[in-house]
């Protein structure tokens, strides 16, 4: 066995020796490394392989592929054998660095049916260096790591190393279905560096990412639908007109999901308040109608003791930046039902009162005038008399 190696090398040196030496001839070597692939022992399968990556300028892709298979087609023999394991990882890793992308069905076969930390990293890693693969092998790694991902949260054991291969990978791939569940990898408690790797890969994915954040917002679950709104606000890719119609349909989200779940039930109000300081700071007036039913919202969780008066603020704040007829109109119908209750003695909180006329003046429209001039005949402080007064001058 010994001399007949030594004498293929020696056949291999000469033919790449020749000047003559084409198509054909590099066809007639990779055959004579598959025959002699065929018939060895797997020790001297391994050798074959090594001596097969040292040939430059020849595809020795259907090589690295045919040991893959061989090992596969026989997982059942070889469980265990350290042996049979070395020659698999070493095709798989050869056929990474070669690029050679037609055996990806193999290796996602493989990866399924061999759940050995080294395999499948080795299995991530190739992927990793294919240009493309096929939309069902993406659906499959997606599926993979949304399953890691759901024992993760669950307390249930899973392999650390290959999540982070696999997250990895994704990012190289770049496919944009890839973005949710990479998404979820990096918001749900993993390590720190695997939390770094699947925010690198998020942003390599190819896409829009305002689109592609929008959709998480949509339909990831409650929690992740904030750190969404958050990551989208940290990113200085997107200018003023994505944000805010990213906080928009985050608001919407707010508003009219429900639950009977106590913990959801904040999530949503937590998401509310934040999409609003965005819109507020962005003036984002298209999503005046939302912060119309935001600051209704608001003021029925106050008046029950659910929501604070810095959120009552906030939200007439909102309102104020709208700079709409339809922010103005809402906000004098509230100031409307506030003298109402002033007239009728009960207390109301001026900083309220204050934010409402100061909001109203910021807006400027007539449809106040009435009732901010109405506000000067009531038991209201100087301080809110005064600022009635300077709000219709304003007008």
């Amino acid at each position: 066995m010994l001399i007949r190696r030594i004498s293929f090398l020696i056949l291999c040196v000469v033919l790449l020796a020749s000047p003559a030496f084409g198509q054909e001839d590099d066809a007639a070597l990779l055959a004579s490394f598959q025959k002699n692939f065929l018939r060895a022992s797997i020790a001297i399968k391994i050798q074959v392989l090594q001596d097969a990556a040292k040939v430059e300028n020849l595809d020795m892709g259907p090589l690295y592929l045919q040991a893959v298979e061989f090992v596969l087609d026989n997982i059942d023999v070889f469980q265990g054998d350290p042996t049979a394991r070395q020659l698999a990882v070493l095709g798989v890793r050869l056929i990474g660095l070669s690029g050679y992308d037609q055996a990806s069905r193999v290796l996602w076969d493989y990866f399924t049916a061999d759940s050995n930390t080294t395999v499948r990293i080795e299995i991530l890693s190739a992927f990793g260096h294919f240009g493309s693969i096929e939309p069902e092998i993406v659906s499959g790694l997606n599926g993979w790591l949304s399953e890691q991902n759901d024992r993760f949260q669950t307390g249930k054991e899973v392999d650390f190393s290959v999540v982070s291969e696999c997250v990895i990978a994704l990012g190289l791939i770049g496919d944009r279905s890839s973005f949710s569940v990479l998404f979820t990898s990096s918001v749900i408690g993993y390590p720190d560096d695997i939390v770094r790797k699947a925010r690198e890969s998020l942003f390599s994915i190819e896409g829009d990412f305002k689109e592609l954040v929008t959709l998480v917002i949509r339909k990831n679950p409650l929690p992740e639908k904030l750190a969404a709104l958050r990551l989208a606000m940290g990113n200085d890719r997107l200018g003023d007109e994505d944000r805010g119609e990213i906080a928009e349909e985050a608001l919407s989200i707010g508003i009219y999901s429900a639950s009977s779940e106590l913990e959801d039930r904040e999530s949503l109000r937590q998401i509310r308040y934040e999409a609003i300081a965005v819109i507020t700071e962005y003036r984002w007036f298209r999503a005046t109608s939302l912060a119309i039913d935001h600051f209704d919202l608001t003021l029925i969780e106050y008046d029950r003791g659910i929501g604070r008066k810095s959120h009552v603020l906030d939200a007439v704040r909102c309102l104020g930046a709208m700079g709409t007829y339809e922010a103005a109109e809402r906000l004098t119908l509230y100031l409307d039902l506030i003298n109402s209750y002033v007239e009728n003695g009960r207390n109301i909180d001026e900083d309220i009162v204050l934010g409402v006329i100061e909001n109203l003046a910021l807006l400027g429209d007539k449809v106040a005038f009435d009732y901010l001039l109405y506000t000067g005949y009531l038991d209201y402080s100087e301080k809110v008399k005064k600022a009635a007064r300077e709000a219709l001058n304003k007008l």
